[in-house]
């Protein structure tokens, strides 16, 4: 399953990230910000991750399948977050194996489900709240680690190699 998703100006999220840390991004960042954006602009649809579709197909039947949810890998830090809160709201309850604290620029928010219309809203504004915050974080930290170092410093400290999609907490 996948999700159209509306973007925004580049603009819009470079402001957002200054905004966020309260003070302007050199232009050296600002080059490797809109490098990664422009990647994550290249998908107009994004996939609904595998534990997720999971959850909402599942909501739906009649049977009531095995919590357990036997995943090769563990989760995002996205699915994670989802599938705890949704826990809270829901009639079933998933459990994972863990999470690997990494975000991806291509996850896609999972489908209403079971819930209502005013729980899932209620649950889509918490999760903006907890991710602005957790990428706020992690962006500091990111820039705090890279300091003023070159070029090549900076781009490995925002991902590089098999998860070089992957903005790690």
């Amino acid at each position: 399953m996948t999700r159209t998703v509306q973007q925004k100006s580049d603009e819009t999220y470079l402001a957002l990230v200054n905004n966020s840390l309260g003070k302007y991004l050199n232009p050296e960042e600002t080059s490797i910000l809109r490098t990664i954006l422009g990647e994550a602009r290249q998908a107009l649809e994004l996939p609904v991750h595998a534990e997720c579709n999971l959850a909402a197909y599942h909501s739906h039947g009649d049977q009531k399948p095995y919590s357990y949810m036997g995943i090769s890998k563990y989760c995002c830090a996205c699915c994670y977050w989802w599938i705890t809160n949704y826990n809270q709201k829901s009639k079933l309850q998933w459990r994972v194996s863990g999470t690997h604290k990494k975000f991806y620029p291509n996850w896609a928010l999972p489908p209403q489900a079971d819930l209502s219309e005013d729980e899932y809203r209620d649950m889509k504004t918490v999760f903006a709240s907890w991710l602005q915050s957790e990428l706020r974080s992690t962006i500091r930290e990111k820039i705090k680690r890279s300091g003023s170092d070159s070029s090549t410093t900076s781009q490995q400290s925002m991902g590089s190699g098999d998860d070089a999609d992957a903005l790690t907490l």
